[in-house]
């Protein structure tokens, strides 16, 4: 639609491995003629010099700005609250440069650091319209880190402010639908003068796709020397990956149980792609208990993860495991869809209900819904058996995550509050 044609747009996103979902809401706006800026920190668990690539793709703005300690600080809850506030305090800096020429602030998290940013500008041009994109429910996935009386005192803070926050944007966007009604029922309570839209995470579909294990190899090649001997293991054997976070807090330690579980079957082998604060007590288990199928590697650039997902055979995700937590129950991990647009079967082990509704609904791989079932390799052995059928199908849901329809809820947004105004 013609309304974004003119629009002047910041969007603000932490980031721990890129910009993720941003980015490609980014390429949205960006290709319907939007102008925009976007200020983030970089990039927790990747260097320099490893981004930038992507962004040379198409022609948006970003300022980026580097947190002392950012790692070391995410490893506690104490760290990360430390951390949230610098960045808080440092895009809010940065943002009043551009203030005086923005249509619209668009909050993609942390929640609700970004979003009390977002206000705060509102205070000073009337006029600019708030857009809060939710995902992740924050504070209440504290709760995945630790469980205390002090973080429980934490979430209810966090909630007391999250109602404030979400009464005074002017749209809120979340991944799902169960996040919506949680959303109006918990923070807005049942108000519904607030739009608030759905937008599932987005792929395009044209970079992330399907290909053989030989194109992928000699694409990742230019940036990670691989041993003749492991090329040919991830060649020859049915590769089991996990690519993203590695951190107890999405049950990654899951997979030391998948380790033990599969040592001994040499049509299998892992491959486990990425950074976090588990990473190094995996690699050291693994070692330990001379598990001899397991390759550790990673982090890589965002731009050559479709390249990374297409050496997998199956895909791996997890979740934290305790269903009680209503964010653990709806969850819809961005590399869900990710490995759907490569045509990969999917096994996940984990609770939610979001992701056993996709995969089942498109027998697309399987869910093991709780890890201490003793049927665990029974789930493995039939999506192997089943590979051909799951990945074709994979491939086939991922159309629900194109940029079509998220391109036309956007505009759609966007024209509702420039009419409202």
């Amino acid at each position: 639609m013609e309304m974004t044609r003119e629009m002047q747009i910041i969007l603000l996103s932490g980031s721990d491995f890129g910009i993720g979902r941003g980015l490609h809401i980014a390429k949205i706006l960006e290709s319907q003629g939007a102008s925009l800026i976007i200020i983030m920190n970089e990039p927790i668990y990747q260097y320099a010099s490893e981004i930038g690539e992507e962004e040379r793709k198409f022609k948006v703005r970003i300022l980026r700005f580097k947190l002392p300690f950012a790692r070391v600080l995410h490893f506690s809850i104490l760290g990360r609250l430390i951390f949230y506030i610098l960045f808080m305090f440092l895009t809010f800096i940065k943002s009043l440069r551009f203030i005086n020429y923005v249509d619209v602030i668009y909050s993609r998290g942390p929640h609700p650091f970004t979003d009390i940013v977002s206000i705060l500008l509102k205070k000073i041009k009337k006029k600019v319209n708030v857009i809060s994109d939710v995902t992740d429910l924050w504070p209440e996935s504290l709760f995945f880190m630790e469980r205390s009386s002090y973080v429980r005192i934490l979430v209810k803070m966090g909630m007391v402010v999250n109602r404030w926050v979400y009464s005074k944007v002017d749209a809120i966007i979340t991944h799902n639908y169960p996040f919506k009604k949680y959303i109006e029922r918990v923070y807005l309570s049942g108000r519904t003068s607030i739009p608030i839209v759905v937008i599932p995470h987005i792929i395009d579909l044209s970079e992330f796709r399907p290909m053989s294990k030989n194109e992928a190899l000699s694409r990742l090649e230019c940036v990670w020397k691989i041993a003749p001997e492991l090329k040919e293991k991830l060649r020859n054997r049915t590769v089991l990956g996990y690519a993203g976070l590695i951190s107890k807090t999405i049950g990654s330690d899951v997979l030391l149980r998948l380790f033990e579980e599969l040592k001994d079957d040499d049509r299998f082998i892992f491959f486990i792609v990425g950074e976090g604060p588990l990473k190094q007590e995996m690699i050291r288990i693994v070692k330990s208990r001379n598990i001899n199928n397991v390759i550790i590697a990673g982090p890589f650039p965002h731009n050559l993860m479709n390249y990374v997902i297409n050496i997998f055979d199956i895909a791996l995700i997890t979740s934290f495991q305790d269903a009680r937590h209503f964010s653990t129950r709806y969850c819809l991990p961005k590399k869900f869809v990710e490995y759907s647009a490569c045509g990969k079967p999917i096994i996940y082990i984990g609770p939610s209900r979001v992701l056993f509704h996709y995969i089942k609904k498109y027998n697309s791989g399987y869910v093991i819904e709780n890890i201490h079932d003793l049927s665990i390799k029974d789930a493995f052995y039939k999506t192997y058996i089943n590979i051909c059928e799951f990945a074709e199908n994979s491939r086939k849901m991922a159309c629900c995550f194109s940029y079509d329809l998220a391109r036309k809820k956007l505009s759609e947004l966007l024209l509702r509050l420039a009419n409202a105004d």
